[in-house]
């Protein structure tokens, strides 16, 4: 049968954003269906995807299984115009286009493919400007055993939006939006011309719709995230951290510099690059960075110090911070830092950009400074509020 080679593409292009994980079979197989002169290309995991086309002449009905990545690399090897010819055959799948020609070995029936009814599901209006936020708060979020109460981006009517893995948090406190949680790889969905956000009670996903080509991607949330997520305790924490006054001040330049010099080690480390932060009676703040066989170090000097605070070591997750750097507003010239009795809380001057950094003693206890829901209930009566 005949197919439109542009059209194809742009449904593949649709699927095509459902992540590949090792442990699902539904995203490395892709399903192939044909009916009633519709072809439907399916994958399914943590993101559920479904595209379909018409089919330009001669239809067959048919249920095919085929190998994604050899998939995409045929089309990626012929030019997007004109039309190339779809034989299914018993074990296997042909795809011709002029003298290219690929023959794919079809697999037994696979179970597990999962669809979304996006017909239920109401629409939700989110700005651009939002959507470009969610996609910066993407890496904030945690899929680790034990995170599944905070496996969202935070959308507050009272706050704006945020982000955390129990041990960092970043928030952009000036965007206007609806009370959500929203599944973390929305945003990469949102790219697609003509898409139409929809939120179910489960998750949330976008119907595109581009010509004759219409597609949904969908992501679900872990259940019972909308009564265990600590939406309040969060919001609170945020509070106190761009209302205590600030410990010191940096230059942004500067402090990027640093960071900049010190991730670059990170091939050098066991693990997440954490660099030990403390002062230093003559040269500023410290930054030491241990290696897996020695240590880099780098000196900044602060534009502002409170002397009455005291002598602080603390630990900060530098990739997690480097983002965040890159994502402020165009005019930012420093940054406000407050130490707090958990954490040091990172703001700029019109406290619209937070990243709140849990304080850890060692790199070796990361994970064992995330703080439990009673920590955070009694922190909150304290204006400190861990996450």
């Amino acid at each position: 049968m005949k197919l439109d080679i542009e059209l194809l593409k742009d449904a593949f292009e649709i699927v095509n954003k459902v992540p590949r994980v090792a442990t699902f079979e539904t995203t490395q197989i892709m399903e192939v269906e044909s009916k009633n002169e519709t072809l439907s290309l399916r994958l399914s995991g943590i993101v559920v995807g479904e595209a379909e086309l018409p089919v330009k002449e001669n239809a067959k009905d048919f249920i095919l299984y085929v190998e994604r990545r050899a998939f995409s690399s045929f089309l990626n090897s012929i030019p997007s115009k004109g039309d190339l010819v779809l034989t299914p055959k018993s074990e296997a799948m042909v795809m011709k286009k002029g003298r290219k020609v690929i023959e794919l070995q079809t697999n037994t029936v696979i179970s597990g493919y999962e669809s979304w009814d996006f017909k239920k599901a109401k629409k939700v209006s989110l700005s651009d400007e939002a959507l470009l936020r969610m996609n910066d708060l993407r890496d904030y979020v945690s899929d680790a055993p034990g995170s599944a109460k905070t496996y969202a981006i935070a959308c507050s009517k009272a706050v704006g939006m945020f982000a955390t893995d129990g041990l960092q948090l970043c928030a952009f406190l000036d965007q206007d939006v609806p009370d959500l949680l929203v599944p973390p790889l929305l945003s990469k969905f949102t790219s697609f011309s003509n898409a139409v956000i929809r939120k179910d009670s489960s998750g949330m996903g976008v119907r595109v719709v581009h010509g004759k080509v219409k597609g949904y991607l969908y992501q679900s949330l872990p259940s019972d995230i909308e009564q265990m997520y600590p939406k309040e305790q969060i919001e609170g924490y945020l509070d106190a951290g761009i209302k205590e006054d600030p410990t010191f001040i940096l230059p942004i330049k500067e402090f990027e510099e640093v960071c900049s010099n010190l991730t670059q080690y990170k091939g050098s480390v066991q693990g997440e690059p954490y660099a030990q932060i403390e002062k230093d009676s003559t040269k500023g703040i410290k930054f030491t960075l241990t290696l897996i066989s020695g240590e880099a170090t780098d000196y900044l000097k602060a534009t502002q110090e409170d002397e009455s605070q005291p002598n602080y070591k603390v630990f900060l997750p530098l990739l997690l911070l480097e983002k965040w750097l890159k994502v402020l507003p165009e005019n930012t010239d420093k940054i406000y830092c407050a130490c707090l009795p958990s954490a040091l809380s990172f703001y700029t001057e019109d406290k619209s950009t937070v990243f709140i950094s849990a304080i850890v003693s060692t790199t070796e206890t990361v994970e064992e400074n995330a703080l439990s829901e009673e920590d955070v209930d009694v922190a909150v009566d304290d204006d400190d509020v861990p996450f």
